[in-house]
């Protein structure tokens, strides 16, 4: 796929960054066995920036298995990783991934975690 975004250059009065369009394109790709899914995903985003190239890669695979599920890939240029957890009504989600700060890559990385208790119920 591919998304045009922020479209016109939107400026803002004050101390406020201007909002330039941006383009990304990205892929996924999925192979189902029975018990069993694997993902794997890519995207490309900022396209339209002059930034290191570094920084706009991502790509990730996921293994799926009925209960558990496991994560990893790349943000930036920084490895990521993380697992989900089905326990009946409840999606239990653990990962960490790291973004760069700085200008280029590996100039200022912070490293983030997330822990996320989510409620499986349709209403």
């Amino acid at each position: 796929g591919m998304a045009l975004t922020d479209i016109g250059n939107a400026a803002f009065d004050g101390n406020a960054d201007p909002q330039t369009s941006n383009m990304s394109t990205g892929l996924a790709l999925t192979y189902k066995l029975p018990g069993l899914s694997t993902t794997f995903a890519y995207d490309y985003k900022h396209m339209l920036d002059s930034g290191d190239w570094k920084k706009k890669n991502h790509a990730g695979l996921e293994v799926a298995l009925p209960f558990i599920s496991v994560y990893g890939g790349m943000n930036q240029a920084y490895f990521t990783y993380g697992f989900s957890l089905d326990i009946w009504l409840f999606r239990l989600t653990a990962l960490s991934y790291a973004e760069e700060q700085g200008a280029y890559a590996l100039q200022d990385p912070e490293r983030r975690y997330l822990l996320r208790l989510a409620l499986k119920v349709g209403l």
